[in-house]
């Protein structure tokens, strides 16, 4: 799943396995908004001088630390 939602997504050194073990349990619907938290996380890093910033490993900790997975997950756990 995390492929599918990095796969236009621009990467340099993620580890897709490793974040896979870190949301392991997130729903495809969480893993999209957690994707996409790890792309904004990357635009605000670089600023406006690039608009289409490479999203690092450090940009999905940062996502991973803000993210909130859905009510369906908390209701499993």
């Amino acid at each position: 799943m995390l492929r599918l939602h990095t796969a236009r997504m621009p990467t340099v050194g993620v580890n897709l396995e490793q974040v896979a073990r870190d949301t392991e349990g997130l729903s495809p619907a969480d893993l999209k908004a957690l994707t996409q938290e790890a792309a904004l996380a990357a635009m605000s890093r670089s600023g406006a001088d690039d608009p289409t910033p490479a999203v690092e490993q450090a940009d999905f900790r940062e996502a991973m630390s803000r993210h909130r997975a859905s009510p369906a997950l908390h209701e499993a756990v």
